[in-house]
């Protein structure tokens, strides 16, 4: 009977480990670097407005320089989330943890500063473009933001 249990308990080991090796080969999300990102990200920006390797070279250059400055992804119009913006107020918490709103004036002062991190890229981003480029790049972002769905906030008169 002893026999029996051992057995038993091994080959529950030896298949909770071979398990756990697959979970962690197949289903575990590879981590991304952000340099990689960033590079992918200029050059599809290359590819897509047509940028010779002087206008890459500067491009990605920007484009490391603004990393993080816009909105949650690291890359621009996505950069990191500012504190006490939706995050738990414990700082990493599970669900329990009651998240803290900002207030207005955080809202505010934050798009601001992502407005002026934007004028600031574009600006830039000029200078590195033709202008046949950059009239491109313009029209690609009035398009893009104008299939975002605009925000109802409260005191709107479309309520």
């Amino acid at each position: 009977m002893r026999r029996i249990l051992m057995a038993a308990v091994a080959a529950l080991m030896l298949s909770a480990q071979a398990m756990a090796q697959t979970n962690e080969t197949e289903g575990a999300k590879p981590k991304i670097d952000k340099t990689e990102m960033l590079k992918r990200h200029t050059d599809r920006m290359a590819k897509t407005y047509g940028l010779d390797e002087a206008q890459t070279a500067k491009l990605l250059q920007l484009n490391t320089t603004y990393a993080g400055k816009f909105g949650p992804m690291g890359r621009p119009g996505m950069g990191p989330r500012r504190p006490g913006m939706g995050r738990p107020e414990g700082g990493e918490g599970t669900d329990s943890v009651r998240r803290r709103r900002p207030s207005r004036e955080d809202m505010e002062k934050h798009m601001k500063e992502m407005r002026a991190n934007m004028e600031a890229y574009n600006k830039e981003l000029k200078g590195i473009m033709t202008s046949e480029q950059y009239a491109k790049y313009e029209a690609d972002m009035k398009n893009r933001m104008s299939r975002q769905p605009r925000r109802v906030q409260k005191g709107d008169s479309n309520e």
